[in-house]
């Protein structure tokens, strides 16, 4: 806890209160002071109540007081002789930093500053990067892989099976009829087949996604033609 000891002179007044007289002899009200130098009534108040812990660090109080004591028609060297005197040890103790250690402070913050800014927006691109992600993954078509029968295939019978696997999420068609998936993603189908070349479309595809088209050519060739 700071203690402030306020002095007085041979008539008994304190600083506070002499800057006070002052004033009050000059006809002028603190309001109309402040406003005509510019420093905030609070500052004032605090001059003249000698209230050195509201004011701000000392070199600014002085140019404040040195500014008031002039528009009032006084003698500013005698008013800061008295506000060092009562003052004291104030300037050692004062809270607030001097504009050389406030520029100083700021420039040592300034590098923290930028890292937290740089900071943010590395997780807004990453945020965006992800959702990027996530819609590119929607919007891809889904892994099908066809086991059996092989591209070009020549069989003499009139079924053959359709045996694959397909990503999870998908569905899967042939010759546009729905087919149901096994839990691990496989299906299995049988598909008649004409006699000659028959074309047979296999479609898998994802809520979202576009579709996934595989064709697979197989021949028919009856032992016994008619």
């Amino acid at each position: 806890m700071a203690f402030i000891v306020r002095r007085v002179d041979a008539n008994g007044k304190t600083f506070g209160e002499k800057l006070r007289s002052l004033r009050v002899h000059s006809g002028i009200s603190l309001q109309q002071a402040a406003q005509d130098t510019n420093i905030q009534l609070k500052h004032l108040q605090a001059l003249e109540s000698s209230n050195f812990s509201s004011l701000p660090e000392p070199s600014v109080a002085k140019y404040f007081l040195k500014t008031f004591v002039e528009y009032l028609g006084g003698e500013p060297k005698y008013f800061l002789e008295m506000y060092k005197n009562e003052c004291g040890a104030c300037e050692l103790t004062s809270p607030m930093l001097l504009p050389k250690q406030r520029m100083q402070k700021t420039k040592l913050l300034a590098p923290h500053r930028i890292l937290a800014g740089a900071a943010v927006l590395l997780a807004i691109f990453a945020v965006l990067g992800y959702i990027g992600y996530e819609i590119t993954a929607m919007l891809r078509p889904p892994e099908i892989e066809i086991f059996e029968p092989a591209d070009e295939t020549i069989t003499n019978k009139a079924v053959i099976n359709i045996r694959g696997s397909v990503a999870k999420q998908a569905t899967v068609k042939i010759n546009n009829r729905a087919i149901a998936l096994m839990p691990d993603g496989t299906f299995e189908a049988e598909v008649d087949l004409e006699r000659g070349t028959n074309v047979i479309e296999i479609e898998a595809r994802k809520r979202y996604s576009k579709p996934k088209t595989i064709y697979r050519r197989v021949v028919l060739e009856p032992e016994n033609p008619l």
